[in-house]
């Protein structure tokens, strides 16, 4: 089911981690208990509007479907254990669920035209934001950042297995130019960038906003679309490369974070031939029939 698990992760990220904000009132309110049911019915609708047909029956076979009411229901089953996490947090009261923003969502995905892609693409991600927002105020007991009405969670305990056996506190973003220890401390749009310090020997972390293509850069602190070009054998914490664009199908390439498909491989039957960037084959596409 790689290729439908694919488009599921998509779905899920997308909706599970939106900011803070008030409902959509003007588009029609989903119920929380009939969301991933009107959302398998929508996908399932595009796959047959707009897949062409092998690249529709990779999609029912690994739903183990043979027609679109299949389609539905096992799709919808899927994705129900996806949102069981998000849903049990909003009958907990640590997050809240917001039907119209769900109904935008499902209207936006249902209007798009098939060139858009089957979940349309970063249009279809950018209106499935903010169905599921935080629900717990800064100060107040958290187990994740996607709890807090503003602000990351800091300071929870795991066991050995990455259980969580102590709660964090939903605390304010610390600003651009503030000291940190780890990413999740700074806003949207910024990394704690560590530096090594000769003096005192340990890394200072400084939130900073990501790196433009042609900045010097530390791995991975580039902007979305571009990597860091690091010299080799380069330390952690030195920012001595240059963040690049990511590079296109067929360019030379070293490592994955290179390409713009994250898939940089030698060509076929010469393991030790230069290395390019490739898409994947098996990935669907659905783009028009």
């Amino acid at each position: 089911m790689k290729k439908v698990l694919g488009i599921i992760c998509m779905i899920t990220a997308s909706v599970a981690l939106g900011a803070s904000c008030g409902d959509d009132a003007s588009s029609p309110s989903v119920a929380s208990g009939e969301f991933v049911n009107e959302l398998a019915a929508v996908v399932c609708a595009r796959a047959y509007d707009c897949c062409p047909s092998d690249e529709l029956q990779q999609i029912l076979d690994e739903v183990g479907a043979t027609n679109e009411e299949e389609c539905r229901t096992n799709y919808a089953a899927a994705l129900a254990s996806e949102f069981e996490s998000g849903l049990a947090a909003v009958d907990a009261g640590t997050m809240a669920y917001q039907g119209s923003q769900a109904g935008a969502c499902l209207q936006t995905l249902s209007g798009l035209a098939c060139s858009e892609g089957i979940l349309g693409n970063d249009a279809g991600s950018a209106a499935c934001e903010k169905i599921f927002v935080g629900n717990v105020a800064q100060g107040d007991d958290c187990r994740n950042s996607s709890e807090c009405v503003a602000g990351a969670c800091i300071g929870v305990e795991y066991d050995d297995n990455y259980e969580i056996i102590g709660a964090g506190t939903c605390t304010p973003f610390v600003p651009n130019g503030a000291s940190c220890q780890s990413g999740e401390e700074c806003a949207e749009g910024s990394t704690c960038n560590l530096e090594y310090d000769d003096e005192t020997g340990e890394y200072v972390g400084t939130c900073e906003a990501y790196r433009a293509i042609g900045e010097s850069c530390d791995y991975n602190d580039c902007v979305f679309g571009a990597y860091c070009d690091m010299p080799t054998a380069t330390e952690t914490g030195v920012s001595t490369g240059t963040c690049k664009a990511e590079k296109a199908d067929g360019e030379a390439c070293e490592d994955f974070d290179e390409c713009q498909s994250w898939t940089c491989e030698a060509p076929a039957g010469d393991p030790d031939g230069q290395k390019v960037c490739v898409s994947d084959d098996d990935a669907l596409t659905c783009a028009g029939k």
